[in-house]
């Protein structure tokens, strides 16, 4: 079977790119508690063009459904590692845990997709919170996760030439009466297999620190 979740993770060469952006200075040292919504994930895998349900051993449906899944899993995922490891001991903000966030849009009646389209000041008057952040994640799979790893590990020609898998991310401040984006974070990396929620999370939150505009 080809198919591959995205939670499956292999050695390889990963180069990552990051940058920062504070859009607001002034309205972010007005921000006292922030929430962390559920990520927007897109996942492309260009080499489905190349192979039949019948060459993966899957239904299109059982397919869907499966990548459905790794999507929710990834978006709920990376909301809770980011909303933990940006919680410093003694920050100037305040985290809302996922859990208290996630039960809140539902009460509302908010599902996750559509996100969005609703104003921040409607998700602060639902969350109680000053700002906050969301993220989006795009995942483009260039390569079935056991050709790319035949490919990686054979000595081949193709092996220099295969399209890495790329990973961007974008994390975004929203202050929560206005609506103004006060802070932009910009993540790329290439290389990687696959992607995991915990690694990937880990990484946002150790790069953003390095711009990280609510430390004291």
């Amino acid at each position: 079977m080809l198919f591959v979740a995205l939670s499956v993770t292999a050695a390889s060469c990963v180069e990552r790119v990051y940058q920062t952006r504070e859009n607001a200075p002034a309205v972010l040292q007005t921000h006292q508690s922030v929430a962390v919504l559920p990520f927007r994930v897109r996942v492309e895998r260009p080499w489905l063009a190349e192979f039949t349900f019948d060459d993966l051993g899957i239904s299109e449906a059982e397919f869907d459904r499966r990548q459905a899944a790794e999507i929710r899993a990834l978006a709920y995922g990376l909301q809770g590692e980011l909303a933990t490891r940006l919680q410093q001991p003694g920050g100037r903000v305040q985290f809302q845990n996922a859990a208290e966030t996630n039960r809140r849009l539902s009460q509302a009646g908010v599902p996750p997709d559509s996100l969005p389209y609703r104003s921040t000041e409607e998700l602060q008057r639902i969350l109680g919170v000053d700002a906050v952040l969301a993220g989006e994640t795009r995942v483009v799979q260039t390569l079935p996760g056991p050709v790319a790893l035949l490919l990686m590990f054979t000595a081949a020609p193709p092996a220099a030439e295969a399209p890495p898998n790329v990973v961007r991310t974008y994390l975004s401040v929203y202050d929560g009466r206005t609506g103004q984006l006060a802070w932009r974070f910009e993540h790329e990396q290439t290389g990687a297999l696959g992607i995991a929620a915990k690694g990937l999370g880990k990484e946002l939150a150790r790069r953003a620190r390095t711009s990280w505009p609510y430390r004291r």
